[in-house]
């Protein structure tokens, strides 16, 4: 590290959870503090799964980690239970307020994937020009790790997240389809699962359809009821 500062002790507790970082070059078009960025990323060395959280920048490699030990710092993220932002402090009300922020952040600066064009909002979401804004999907997965934390526990079952805004002609679902059976091992219950989808006796499920607002439409084949605004499965 540079030496102005000798202990990365916030980059040393994020990266003692689930966490790694990245360090990139981008000689094309480097920041105006340097070429050089040190992302760090939450969740497991996959980068299908894992979500960026912020970036540090400078001219050389210990530079942008320092940057980046400094952000980390300024987060508060290094008391957290390593998958999400601190939220260990925030009441249900705060951290509602700041779901709400975020949503409607997302619908209404970064809905059409270009540059956010209110100036204020714009020099918030990039730390006066210093960071990269998170994108729409972003955002969403942001928003999914608050809820998962918000009640300062370890998270159980599973979490389906929206898919990503398609820019063809028609829109990109995720269609969720739940069933519970019996089984003697998780490899027979996912065969079983199989086995009932393709059989054309079994009756028409109840599907839940995600959009890329992770908006939920519930629906019964069966009988053709909807229920719009559901619950998430």
């Amino acid at each position: 590290m540079r030496r102005d500062n000798e202990n990365p002790q916030h980059l040393r507790a994020f990266l003692r959870g689930s966490a790694f970082v990245v360090l990139t070059w981008n000689g094309s078009d480097p920041n105006p503090h340097g070429p050089f960025e040190a992302w760090a990323y939450h969740g497991a060395l996959d980068f299908d799964a894992a979500s960026p959280l912020t970036f540090g920048v400078g001219e050389d490699p210990l530079d942008a980690l320092s940057a980046l030990d400094c952000l980390l710092g300024s987060l508060d993220v290094v008391q957290c239970c390593g998958r999400c932002p601190a939220t260990r402090t925030l009441g249900d009300r705060e951290l509602a307020t700041i779901l709400a922020a975020l949503r409607f952040h997302q619908a209404e600066n970064l809905q059409s994937g270009a540059d956010i064009y209110d100036l204020d909002i714009r020099d918030i979401a990039t730390n006066a020009g210093t960071i990269t804004p998170l994108n729409f999907e972003e955002v969403s997965r942001l928003c999914e790790r608050l809820n998962s934390c918000g009640d300062n526990k370890a998270t159980d079952g599973l979490t389906v997240n929206p898919p990503h805004q398609e820019s063809g002609k028609e829109p990109l679902f995720r269609v969720v389809y739940t069933i519970d059976l019996n089984a003697a091992s998780p490899s027979e219950a996912a065969k079983q699962a199989y086995r009932t989808m393709i059989a054309p006796d079994s009756l028409p499920p109840v599907l839940d359809v995600l959009d890329h607002l992770d908006q939920v439409t519930r629906f019964d084949l069966s009988d053709e009821r909807t229920e719009k605004g559901g619950e998430k499965p």
